[in-house]
């Protein structure tokens, strides 16, 4: 099993499929910048490079790659996508020795523009090194489809996180608050980068405000946008409705989820979104733009949540306004709506089906 960086999410999705079957774990480096996850130095993870993975030594990790390969000589590998230098030579060195390459993959058709060329060479690399794919949902699956013409046999499911943290944590934290009222706040939890859309979030909840909507804003992450983010909130004079908190650890994330109303995530760019996994393994509804990869999959619009058009400030202001005139009764449905949703997705039921794509496999290989 092979990552860039194994963070909270990979290392649960590790301990889950440990339980079934002997895994290697492989990272390619100690940390990445756009995350601020810090390494665990765990035993559990073998890593090619004590560094952060954009300054490392590409080429001394190559030949640590190769032989770690050659050293634990797996029959699968589980292979983070077709960009790392890294993750197109373990295909490499899969494909070479006859292994399976299974392909993980959470990229869609929308999430970023796309260049013919560019296309082309991917589908050949998937058609190529590639016996079988692991992907995150509907549109990641169409996605695959279009890359490989159909051909590779692939199982869904594969952005889940540690439901049961989450779920535990948040209700730890609401039995111990003695204060009376409903819980409170729209909630951001993410980088704070071009992609995530954080001034159309801003543009949004100023008309919400004058609507005469009460609810504050909260902003937890850090990232290249803060300070013009912070000098938006200023010049529309909602300083003490948005409050920023910064970058957060993962395990601390519960705080925030314990006492919001509701996430928004309004990304114009996500494969996937797996705060909207840890949102509704925490009992809240979640607004969510299209441009989300989980949309399709995790949103039942208007039962655990609203789905709205990315690029529409007025539209995003009309869910908060709708969900803030529902009950309290009405919310509380939606958040455990959203529970029962995310109850499919978790580092259990990503584990078996990963078993049971092994098994498949060696089911055909025992009939030949």
């Amino acid at each position: 099993m092979l990552w860039v960086h194994f963070g909270p999410y990979h290392l649960a999705r590790l301990r889950a499929l440990r339980q079934k079957c002997e895994v290697a774990a492989i990272e390619f480096a100690s940390g990445q910048q756009m995350y601020g996850w810090q390494s665990e130095g765990s035993s559990e993870v073998i890593t090619l490079d004590h560094a952060v993975h954009e300054g490392g030594g590409a080429f001394r990790s190559a030949i640590r790659l190769w032989r770690v390969l050659n050293n634990v000589e797996p029959r699968y590998l589980f292979i983070p996508g077709y960009r790392e230098p890294l993750a197109i030579l373990a295909a490499f060195w899969g494909k070479m020795h006859g292994r399976i390459n299974v392909l993980m993959l959470d990229s869609t058709a929308v999430d970023l523009a796309r260049n013919t060329l560019r296309e082309q060479i991917k589908a050949w690399i998937a058609r190529t090194f590639f016996q079988k794919a692991f992907v995150s949902g509907k549109r990641s699956a169409g996605y695959l489809q279009s890359l490989s013409a159909k051909t590779l046999p692939f199982e869904v499911g594969y952005d889940v996180v540690d439901n049961a943290f989450f779920a535990s944590r948040v209700a730890e934290i609401r039995s111990n608050d003695k204060s009376e009222g409903p819980r409170g706040s729209f909630l951001f939890v993410g980088r704070l980068a071009e992609v995530k859309n954080l001034p159309l979030l801003l543009d949004a909840y100023h008309s919400y405000k004058q609507t005469g909507g009460h609810r504050n804003l909260e902003i937890v992450g850090h990232g290249p946008m803060e300070k013009s983010l912070k000098a938006t909130v200023h010049r529309t004079g909602l300083q003490e409705s948005i409050q920023f908190f910064g970058f957060r650890p993962y395990d601390s994330i519960p705080v925030w989820y314990a006492r919001a109303a509701c996430l928004i995530l309004p990304s114009i760019s996500e494969p996937w979104g797996l705060v909207v996994n840890e949102a509704m393994a925490s009992g809240l509804p979640v607004i969510v733009s299209d441009r989300c990869g989980c949309a399709d999959d995790l949103v039942e619009n208007g039962v655990n949540g609203y789905i709205f058009p990315a690029k529409n400030a007025d539209s995003l202001t009309k869910c908060m306004v709708t969900f803030d005139a529902l009950g309290e009764a009405d919310r509380g449905a939606m958040g455990r709506r959203s529970q029962e949703i995310i109850a499919r997705y978790t580092p259990e039921s990503w584990a078996n089906a990963v078993l049971r794509m092994i098994e498949e496999d060696l089911a055909v290989t025992a009939k030949a």
